[in-house]
């Protein structure tokens, strides 16, 4: 999971979502799995390689927000890893798409 802040309230609100989720689904969501940062695409990116390195890698991450999921993507391509063949991703919030 990729968080933000731990002072921040909603974000902590997330996290406890998710973890009850993962609880009535039967499984745990361990501190540890849980990286915290700002809401900025470059910085989730840099936590989301953190995570994606870990041993044994998660098969997929839940993000706090849609700007964090873009994050473990650039994390993952950076990695070498395909979405969603090696890495699923949720992004939370529904932000509307701007093209270009």
């Amino acid at each position: 999971m990729l968080a933000g802040r731990r002072t921040h309230l909603y974000s902590q609100a997330r996290i406890d979502g998710f973890r009850s989720a993962v609880t009535q689904a039967g499984h745990e969501l361990p501190d540890e799995r849980i990286a915290h940062t700002d809401w900025q695409r470059a910085s989730s990116a840099e936590q989301a390689a953190q995570l994606l390195r870990d041993t044994p890698g998660p098969t997929a991450v839940f993000a706090c927000s849609d700007t964090m999921a873009l994050g473990v993507y650039d994390a993952a391509a950076a990695l070498g890893l395909r979405i969603p063949e090696d890495v699923s991703v949720v992004g939370f919030d529904d932000s509307p798409r701007r093209s270009g």
